[in-house]
């Protein structure tokens, strides 16, 4: 089922694949803007699409949907956005970048992780206000995705953490490898992220994370100068083959 989903794909882009290039002498160039926590799943699916449409070369742009989003209103040459924040997405329709709504292609919730086997005991987001002093929590900046919706959860549990104690990630990547290096001794990051770091942490579920998903969509670009190849490559995200990739990376279903 791959591989008939993918030709079938490829097979819709080939004679516009064919125009540009024979147009510009060169391939089709596209540059996709993805949060960090969907990097890995959405890297996958670039490459299969890539194979399944010769002429096509798509260039991955990770970070912070709320930097992404103002690289983009600046200016930046972006053909797609691939965001988690919905606030970052919002910025974007409100400032007239988006050609047509965005759609939902995953879910993701809020999770800590610490060092293997949880030395200092660390059970839920109190832990994070501890006065004892061990170790420094790591979040993300309030731009980026997973930084936004930590301030919204620590908000509702009324959970107040003191700056002193924190270093804060540019993105959900960043503020996942603190812990992992050793840098930090708990993370607030999404669970996506915690299923990629695999034993070099321990995860420590958040109580009602499931209750607060945060939603990741894709959009097209109005500037984009490839509607038909942009508009491809999002149904690819939504469709069957796009969604078990993203299930393999750990997100659930819009």
């Amino acid at each position: 089922m791959f591989r008939v989903t993918r030709s079938v794909i490829g097979v819709a882009l080939l004679v516009a694949a064919t125009v540009s290039c024979a147009t510009t002498g060169g391939p089709t160039e596209l540059t996709v803007s993805v949060s960090a926590s969907l990097v890995a799943p959405v890297e996958r699916l670039v490459a299969d699409f890539e194979a399944a449409n010769p002429g096509i070369d798509i260039r991955v742009n990770p970070g912070g949907s709320g930097r992404l989003a103002t690289q983009i209103i600046e200016g930046a040459p972006s053909d797609v956005a691939i965001l988690s924040d919905p606030d970052a997405m919002t910025s974007l329709a409100d400032d007239d970048q988006l050609d047509g709504p965005p759609t939902p292609i995953a879910v993701n919730t809020l999770t800590m992780i610490v060092a293997p086997g949880n030395p200092l005991g660390v059970a839920s987001l109190a832990d994070l206000k501890r006065s004892d002093g061990e170790g420094l929590v790591s979040l993300c900046t309030p731009t980026a995705a997973c930084g936004r919706a930590t301030e919204l959860l620590l908000t509702e549990v009324g959970v107040v953490v003191d700056e002193r104690t924190v270093t804060r990630g540019p993105d959900v990547a960043a503020t996942a490898a603190a812990v992992r290096r050793g840098d930090a001794a708990v993370a607030v990051v999404f669970r996506t992220d915690a299923r990629a770091a695999g034993d070099e942490v321990t995860e420590i579920p958040i109580t009602g994370a499931e209750q607060r998903p945060v939603v990741a969509s894709a959009a097209a670009l109005r500037r984009s100068p490839h509607p038909t190849e942009v508009r491809a490559f999002i149904e690819l995200l939504t469709s069957p083959t796009g969604q078990t990739v993203f299930a393999d990376a750990g997100f659930g279903t819009p």
